[in-house]
């Protein structure tokens, strides 16, 4: 994660905002007084935490990926063929 000042970001924006794409980090961007620091990333990488999220927010269906990464790790998988006959 980056932090730049807003000063920065205003005089650079596309500078800064074509190395969050690039890298698909994010940039930290504090903010004076009692205000919340903001976070620019890119919609990916927001969409795909935001899926995380969702998958990990049932105590279930956290189980069943734990038990499928687990018999990932001991290689205990089955091999699938997904061609339509």
């Amino acid at each position: 994660m980056n932090t730049v000042t807003m000063r920065e970001l205003r005089a650079n924006m596309k500078s800064y905002f074509d190395g969050v794409d690039d890298d698909k980090d994010t940039l930290l961007v504090p903010r004076s007084g009692n205000k919340e620091a903001i976070v620019i990333m890119t919609l990916s990488e927001y969409n795909s935490i935001k899926e995380t999220e969702y998958l990990l927010s049932s105590k279930a269906n956290r189980s069943v990926l734990e038990q499928s990464l687990a018999e990932l790790e001991s290689n205990d998988t089955v091999e699938f063929n997904s061609e339509v006959k």
